[in-house]
């Protein structure tokens, strides 16, 4: 992704080239003005367990399909660190 938005990536390793790629797509958010987490859309920490288990119910197809068991604390995890 960074490659795409005009980063070099010359001699990076794999992990740092797609970190690289994360932080651009974050700056590119930014500078037009979208909103890049869940509090800028109004979400409240109080909410998120609901939202867990809400996705964990109606995602339960896809969740099988993840190579690693998840949680609905993992879900919990995911939408704090997107606040």
């Amino acid at each position: 992704m960074a490659e795409l938005f005009g980063e070099d990536i010359t001699g990076l390793p794999l992990n740092e080239a797609a970190e690289l790629g994360c932080e651009t797509i974050i700056r590119y958010l930014e500078e037009v003005g979208c909103p890049n987490s869940l509090a800028s859309y109004g979400v409240r920490e109080d909410q998120l367990q609901e939202i867990a288990e809400s996705g964990f119910k109606s995602g339960a197809g896809n969740l099988i399909q993840n190579p690693r068991l998840t949680t609905v604390g993992d879900l919990v995890q995911v939408l704090k660190d997107s606040l």
